[in-house]
């Protein structure tokens, strides 16, 4: 070996120390990591709700985009679909949590609540519901603009589709400092009018 040669080899005395360091430097890595999954095993489910919902959020949108492109292969725009909400609003905590949503041309056309739910103001119930923002399209937009802003350490996103069509069957989102802010919305018994 010549003098300008900086690497060692392994009949040299320096070899040897290094190769050992090397070896105790992974082991104590492999000793740090198994202490780590150790820790993240005991510990509640939920004690991570930044990483748990940075990880539903990727999911929500790696499947929002396959969702849209089922909706639109099926050309649907007239359609039938009821909805059942939960949330700190004056449409569910005052009129009614289910209706049910006829819509023609992508246009809300009526919306009608269960029969054993009266309801005397029907223009102050529509127009409290808003329900012409809870349409398929709109409800995709909805979760689009949610993903740009939501922050994973205060707010969670919660969200399926229907495996067929790609409308969104369950849609939640809320809060954990306030305890106001949670909405949730299941869509069901979906039927197309005069599917092409």
């Amino acid at each position: 070996m010549t003098n300008d040669q900086s690497s060692l080899a392994p009949n040299q005395p320096g070899f040897h120390r290094i190769g050992r360091l090397v070896r105790f430097g992974c082991i104590g890595i492999l000793v740090a990591l198994g202490c780590l999954v150790v820790c993240v095993t005991l510990l509640p489910a939920g004690s991570f709700p930044t990483l748990e919902n940075f990880i539903e959020q990727n999911r929500i949108r790696i499947e929002l985009s396959a969702a849209i492109s089922r909706w639109q292969a099926h050309a649907i725009t007239d359609y039938g679909i009821d909805l059942e909400g939960d949330a700190f609003s004056e449409c569910f905590i005052i009129y009614s949590s289910r209706a049910t949503l006829f819509v023609s041309n992508n246009e809300l056309i009526s919306a009608t609540a269960p029969s054993d739910k009266k309801i005397d103001n029907t223009a102050a119930w529509l127009k409290s519901c808003q329900y012409d923002r809870m349409l398929i399209p709109q409800m995709f937009q909805r979760v689009e603009q949610i993903l740009k802003t939501i922050n994973p350490a205060r707010n969670y996103l919660h969200v399926t589709f229907d495996s067929e069509y790609g409308f969104i069957s369950k849609f939640e989102v809320g809060c954990y400092v306030e305890s106001d802010c949670i909405e949730i919305l299941k869509f069901s018994n979906f039927h197309p009018v005069n599917p092409k």
